[in-house]
Parts: C-alpha cells; structure tokens; sequence
C-alpha cells in the first residue's frame, strides 16, 4: 500500500515537473519566434521579452536571457541588453558567448567595459594561455 502511494506521489510530481518544463520551453521558443521575424512589431517585440522573462522563472538555463538580450536589441534598448549579459557572466563568468555579446553590446556604448570583455574572453581561450 505504501509503496503504490509512493509511486502515485512521484508520478504526479513527474507529470507537474514536465508540465513545467514544456510552459517554460513553449514560452523561450515562442519568444525567439518573435525575435527570428523581421517583420514583429515593436509590442510584438514587448511580448516576447515577457514571455522570455516568464520562461527564466523556473529555468536556470541562459537561453531566455539569450533572446531578451535579442529583443532588447532590436527594440533598441542597448543599454538594458547589455545589463542582461552582465548578469550572465555574474552567473556563468566562463560563458564565452556571454562574453562575447557583452563585447559586442559594449563596443561603442563603454569602451572600458568592451576591453574587460575582450580581456575576459582572450583568458578563456585556449590559446590566449601560455604553456608553463
């Protein structure tokens, strides 16, 4: 009897967990739909950040940051895209695309920031090491 209410109780949370997962995973792709389309209009633009933001609530991936950061640039909002990726590399400081769009977001608005970023990115590379 135990054992089949054990079962049950995973069983449930197993189904609420990937209900969770495919609203999160719906949300980030209808938001880089709205971002792939040349022709989304600036509220359409609006909505997908929204949707990007409701799908970062319960996914620790950075790929709804990726399309805010997206879609703040066409709205744009370069200097909010640009906070996006610092909050990325606070949480991923070895997240080379992070860097690299903080370089390429930062390159003509804070030329102090694009060459930590350039700095950053030539120490994770592999060949910016020196052998001992």
């Amino acid at each position: 009897m135990i054992s089949r209410a054990l079962l049950a109780a995973i069983a449930v949370a197993a189904i609420v967990l990937t209900g969770i997962w495919l609203s999160d995973r719906s949300s980030t792709l209808a938001a880089e739909h709205t971002l792939l389309d040349r022709k989304a209009s600036p509220s359409q633009l609006e909505r997908g950040i929204e949707q990007a933001k409701g799908a970062r609530a319960a996914n620790p991936s950075t790929d709804p940051d990726l399309t805010i950061y997206g879609l703040l640039l066409r709205l744009g909002r370069n200097r909010e895209a640009r906070g996006v990726f610092e909050s990325i590399v606070r949480r991923e400081p070895d997240s080379r695309t992070a860097w690299t769009y903080l370089a390429v977001t930062s390159q003509s608005t804070d030329p102090a920031q694009f060459r930590r970023a350039l700095e950053h990115l030539h120490e994770l590379s592999p060949l910016g090491t020196r052998a001992p």
